[in-house]
């Protein structure tokens, strides 16, 4: 009687424990040899720091090792005999259950902490402060990972009928933010133009991809500060990015409770079915197909190309549907009148949602600010999709009365879009054959990053053609000799004291200029940013062509350190080339040296 009320049976987690005893072994063996690798390397620091990377790797080791346990632990369930002979037994479901777990569990933390009892006194003898912590948090961080993954596999396996079922319905729901992200990205944002669809939003809900792209530990050198250095020490410093793990092994944990509950109520003829739980198999049903019509989709843009890539998405749903029923029923013969009258359903609702994404019911695509709703706008003059990029390019800032100028520049973008919804534009700039004619224009790209009033960062993404008023506009705005020279006209002598050296098409020329000319070069450059000819960008000049290459070398004051500096030349920049043709420095032969110099 005591074992009917029980939520643990000891008999059966050490009979677990030795049946399943190659997994957790190989397991363990894996990670003495990881860690013999660290320890090969200089025990002084690198031990230490690649333990603590080490955090971010685990994501992947976890995801595959809490599937197998899992499904070793509960695979029983997929095998209708065997299901009903364990049932049999006078064991309650939550006793065998709450078993499994705890099993499964023991099979990741034990291992775990072995490697760590190792760990600890190896990177206690590192120079790192305090370096025998590291192998704790390390601990913590694997099996808080561990946690989540296996309440996930758990779940999965309790939706599932058979293993390989469990392995799509795991890949599922790991994945789904991705499957959606690629379904959005691939399908409805082609349709609205100048609009990107960032993975951000989408991978913040993929667990496996926000374990690896967060540190956990940031180690540290420390270098003597005599000639010749030397590696005196490291400190660690614990990252605020732990609180996501907790939160993940915490979903973990629900995930568990409730597949416990699911396994309760689970009919046991269940066992070898796709999926387990009637209510889900629609859910399943489409999200499989709509898996297949963007695996079409997709192989049609990559491979195959042409007009036909929306026809290949519906048969691929066609396809999809069709599989997933045969999956769902065991069966190939699901081609029934009510079948094909739900593929229908399906593909129409499908259709409508991209009528209505394509016509931009919700205005998407045409919408516009009012100057009144705008703090400033920032333009780029090219594409730039991830705000992480931002701050490493130097876009044109518009405050107060300027806002106008970008708006001005929104609205006749999307003027344009009509020239550019068949073009395939893919580069910063590119040569067009305008509407298969002889005629070849120049297009290029440009970012409009709108700050709002209300706290809101809203991008849209154009082409311009360099010939018309929008790429006299970005001309304009990106021909300033803050844009061109980093520096605003005013700057100009203090730059020129600041000049190293001078390269033209590559040849060094500096000898051939004193400072007072090397100002005058950058002034003859001013005035070309003056008349507007001097933005950097190939396409704003409709020319393939350009006259020289000036290099700069100077010292960079904020960052105490020489840095370099490329201007194109075009042959429009008339003050430049009157410049460089005046002063000698297409006459000027470098030296020839001995060789003793």
């Amino acid at each position: 009687m005591k074992l009917r009320t029980s939520f643990f049976d000891k008999t059966v987690f050490f009979k677990n424990v030795t049946r399943f005893a190659p997994v957790w072994g190989l397991y363990s063996l894996g990670l003495v040899m990881a860690l013999m690798t660290m320890a090969s390397s200089d025990l002084e620091y690198w031990q230490v720091d690649a333990l603590g990377e080490s955090i971010q790797l685990m994501p992947l080791v976890n995801m595959g090792y809490a599937l197998v346990c899992a499904m070793l632990l509960f695979g029983d369930l997929f095998n209708a005999r065997m299901c009903n002979a364990l049932h049999a037994l006078p064991l309650r479901r939550e006793c065998w259950f709450s078993t499994n777990v705890i099993s499964g569990l023991a099979f990741a933390i034990v291992p775990n902490l072995v490697m760590t009892l190792i760990a600890i006194p190896l990177c206690a003898s590192s120079i790192v402060t305090d370096g025998w912590q590291v192998p704790l948090y390390w601990l913590l961080g694997s099996c808080l990972q561990f946690i989540a993954f296996f309440g996930i596999a758990v779940i999965s396996i309790f939706c599932a009928g058979s293993k390989f079922a469990s392995l799509v319905v795991y890949g599922i729901v790991n994945f789904f933010s991705v499957l959606v992200y690629v379904l959005v990205a691939a399908v409805y944002t082609p349709m609205l133009y100048g609009i990107h669809t960032g993975e951000t939003p989408f991978l913040n809900f993929c667990p496996v991809v926000q374990m690896m792209e967060k540190g956990y530990i940031h180690t540290e050198q420390l270098w003597a500060e005599t000639y010749p250095t030397q590696l005196m020490g490291g400190m660690f410093t614990v990252t605020d990015h732990w609180a996501s793990l907790w939160i993940y092994a915490a979903v973990g944990v629900v995930l568990i409770v409730a597949a416990l509950l699911m396994y309760r109520k689970r009919h046991l003829e269940t066992a070898g079915d796709f999926i387990a739980v009637k209510p889900l198999r629609p859910v399943f049903l489409v999200i499989y197909t709509l898996c297949a019509g963007v695996a079409f989709f997709a192989f049609q843009e990559l491979f195959l190309g042409g007009p036909l890539t929306y026809f290949w998405l519906y048969i691929g749903l066609a396809v999809g549907f069709f599989t997933g029923l045969m999956l769902l029923e065991r069966t190939v013969r699901v081609f029934r009148k009510k079948n094909f009258a739900l593929c229908g359903v399906l593909m129409l609702v499908f259709a409508l949602t991209t009528l209505v994404t394509a016509l931009d019911i919700f205005g998407i695509e045409s919408w516009m600010p009012e100057k009144s709703e705008v703090k400033s706008v920032t333009v780029y003059d090219r594409h730039v999709y991830y705000a992480a990029n931002y701050d490493s390019l130097s876009g044109v800032v518009l405050e107060d009365e300027d806002i106008e100028k970008a708006l001005r520049l929104h609205e006749l973008a999307l003027e344009e879009q009509k020239y550019f919804d068949n073009l395939a534009i893919g580069n910063d700039y590119v040569v067009v054959d305008y509407l298969d004619t002889v005629e070849t224009r120049f297009a290029a790209s440009f970012t409009i990053v709108y700050e709002l009033t209300d706290g809101r960062q809203v991008r849209r993404y154009y082409y311009a053609f360099a010939d018309s008023e929008t790429g006299e506009i970005l001309t304009d705005l990106f021909s300033t000799p803050e844009q061109v020279l980093g520096v605003v006209e005013s700057q100009i002598p203090g730059f020129a004291a600041n000049i190293e050296e001078i390269l033209l098409d590559s040849e060094f020329v500096t000898p051939a200029l004193d400072e007072q000319q090397r100002q005058a070069l950058l002034e003859a450059i001013a005035a070309d940013c003056r008349d507007g000819n001097m933005a950097q960008n190939w396409a704003f000049h409709s020319v393939d062509n350009v006259e020289y290459y000036l290099e700069f070398q100077y010292w960079n004051a904020e960052a105490r350190n020489s840095d370099w500096m490329t201007i194109t030349v075009f042959p429009e920049c008339r003050h430049t080339i009157a410049f460089i043709e005046e002063s000698g420095m297409l006459d000027y032969e470098p030296p020839v040296y001995g060789p003793l110099g």
